[in-house]
């Protein structure tokens, strides 16, 4: 598994010495959690401070674990999925998340200019 060489050293510039450390044990981790959760990754992978792994259903997001990492998913946790994409489980140890997988579906301009205004707005509402 070899992760873009820019989301590498924008993750070692952002966190630091330790984690340099997690980016050499990253790919294991990985191969870990593809087994334990069942996982069919994708061959793409996104991010700028972190890896993002389409799988499926869902998405595997990557970073190294501390408090950034803490705020991310203690944040993903009291949305659940109220807003935001619902966290499927996670291992604070090794920095790791597993999101639902949000694909893109009718656009509220779409919908709004195609005759639901009642509905797209009370989705604005809702938000």
């Amino acid at each position: 598994m070899n992760f873009p060489a820019k989301t590498k050293q924008r993750i070692a510039e952002a966190y630091g010495a330790s984690a340099v450390g997690w980016l050499g044990a990253a790919p294991s981790l990985v191969r870990d959690l593809v087994e334990k959760w069942n996982l069919q990754l994708e061959p793409e992978y996104w991010g700028n401070f972190s890896y993002v792994i389409p799988a499926s259903e869902y998405v595997l997001k990557l970073l190294p674990p501390g408090e950034e990492f803490d705020r991310q998913l203690a944040a993903m946790l009291a949305w659940n999925g109220n807003g935001a994409a619902r966290i499927e489980n996670f291992d604070r140890e090794g920095g790791a998340m597993l999101i639902e997988r949000l694909l893109p579906g009718t656009e509220l301009t779409e919908l709004f200019h195609n005759g639901g205004h009642d509905e797209s707005t009370e989705i604005v509402c809702a938000m």
